[in-house]
C-alpha cells in the first residue's frame, strides 16, 4: 500500500449544488491523506459566493482544502491544468463537479497491488441516470494499453498517475472542444506505457441532468476530426473508422434520449 499523498481536483463552473455533493463524497473516503483542489472556472459572482461558503462549510473535513478561481471562464480543461499545477499530491485523479467517487474508490487505488507495476491506474463507473445506476462492463481488469486506446476510449474519464507524468506530456489539450479525457490519456499511455483498469466500479457518472445534447454532440464531431489530425502518425485506417463509427453511436444514443 501507498501511503504516498493523492490531490483530487475539481473543475466547477456555475454549478455549486453538484458540487457540493461532490465534496460529500470525498466527505466519506476511507483513504484520508489526500488534498482537494476545487478550480472554479469563471463563475457567476453570486455563484462564485455560494461556492466559497461551500468551501467554508467543508474546510474542516478535509485536511487541505484549496479554492482556486478563474475570473473568466476558460474551459474545464484550464481548470483541470490549473488545479494540477498548484496540487501538492504525489498522485492526481479527477472529479467532474456532478459526478461522485464511491467511499473506497481512493483506498482501491493505493492499495492496488499494480500500483507499483503500471504508471497509472482507473477503473469502472457506475452510470447513474436519476433512476437506477448501471455498472460498465468495458475493459475491466485489463492493460490499457496503446494499441486498445487507438480504438477507443476503454479507461473512462478519470485516471489515478503520479502528477508529474500528468506534466511530462502537458496536461490537458485546452484546444479540444470535447474528447480531452481520451486524448490525454493516448498521450499519457503513449509516454509512460500501459495503465492498468482495476476490476471494480468506483466513479459514480451523472447523467440524468445533461443538457444541451445537439450541442455536445456538435462538439463531440468536431473533437473526433481533431483527435485524428493530432494523432495521425499512429492511427491507421482501421481505428480512424472505427472512432467515427464509436462516435456516430455515441451522439446516435444522446440525441435518442433529449
Amino acid at each position: 500500500m501507498s501511503n504516498k499523498s493523492v490531490s483530487v481536483y475539481i473543475p466547477t463552473h456555475n454549478r455549486p449544488l453538484f458540487l457540493e455533493r461532490a465534496l460529500q463524497s470525498l466527505e466519506k473516503q476511507t483513504y484520508r491523506n489526500f488534498q482537494v483542489i476545487v478550480s472554479d472556472d469563471g463563475s457567476s459572482v453570486d455563484n462564485f459566493k455560494i461556492v466559497q461558503n461551500i468551501i467554508g462549510k467543508y474546510n474542516s473535513s478535509f485536511s487541505d482544502l484549496v479554492l482556486l478561481r478563474s475570473e473568466i471562464p476558460q474551459g474545464a480543461c484550464h481548470a483541470r491544468n490549473k488545479a494540477i499545477e498548484a496540487s501538492d499530491g504525489y498522485y492526481v485523479t479527477g472529479l467532474d463537479d456532478d459526478d461522485e467517487f464511491t467511499s473506497s474508490r481512493l483506498e482501491v487505488f493505493v492499495k492496488s497491488k499494480y500500483l507499483s507495476t503500471y504508471p497509472y491506474l482507473s477503473t469502472g463507473q457506475l452510470v447513474d441516470d436519476g433512476n437506477k445506476r448501471t455498472k460498465s462492463v468495458l475493459y475491466l481488469n485489463k492493460e490499457t494499453s496503446l494499441q486498445a486506446l487507438l480504438f477507443q476510449n476503454v479507461i473512462g474519464n478519470q485516471v489515478f498517475a503520479e502528477k508529474k507524468h500528468i506534466q511530462e506530456v502537458g496536461g490537458f489539450d485546452e484546444n479540444f472542444p470535447a474528447w480531452q479525457d481520451y486524448e490525454l490519456w493516448l498521450r499519457l499511455t503513449k509516454h509512460v506505457g500501459s495503465g492498468y483498469k482495476l476490476p471494480y466500479h468506483t466513479y459514480i457518472l451523472n447523467i440524468s441532468h445533461e443538457l444541451n445534447r445537439i450541442t455536445n454532440s456538435n462538439k463531440s464531431k468536431m473533437a473526433v476530426d481533431k483527435f485524428i489530425i493530432k494523432h495521425k502518425e499512429i492511427l491507421e485506417k482501421k481505428h480512424i473508422q472505427t472512432l467515427y463509427l464509436q462516435d456516430l453511436i455515441n451522439r446516435s444514443q444522446r440525441l435518442q434520449v433529449s
